[in-house]
């Protein structure tokens, strides 16, 4: 269970920094109002990131104290 959370957290940091970059190609290529969504995307998949991490060490910090 440990590799699949570790797992998770890459994935949605690599999300977060994939969607990033497709949102500012997007925009310079001229299609603003096409944009809105891949920039708001970066902001969901970090917080996915942050909950994935905290839930890690939360279970890693349960794990030694037993």
């Amino acid at each position: 269970m440990q590799k699949y959370n570790k797992f998770m957290e890459f994935f949605w940091l690599i999300i977060a920094i994939a969607t990033a970059f497709y949102g500012f190609y997007i925009f310079k290529i001229g299609r603003a109002e096409e944009s809105f969504l891949p920039f708001i995307l970066p902001f969901v998949a970090l917080a996915m990131y942050g909950l994935r991490r905290f839930h890690r060490k939360k279970m890693e910090k349960l794990d030694n104290n037993k």
